[in-house]
């Protein structure tokens, strides 16, 4: 018997680049907030949001 596992929410994903530039641009969409100079987050409600970013 198997039982489905839960992710904890909200759903945080980290992204780090080689570059600054695609942070840069990612950073001008709603919701994604620049951490650093190459590095973006997103939160969202569940894992399906997030992952339609």
């Amino acid at each position: 018997d198997f039982e489905p596992y839960v992710l904890d929410t909200p759903v945080t994903l980290d992204l780090t680049y080689k570059n600054y530039r695609p942070s840069q641009v990612a950073a001008l969409m709603p919701g994604i907030e620049r951490t650093d100079a190459h590095s973006i987050r997103y939160v969202g409600e569940d894992i399906v949001q997030v992952a339609h970013v």
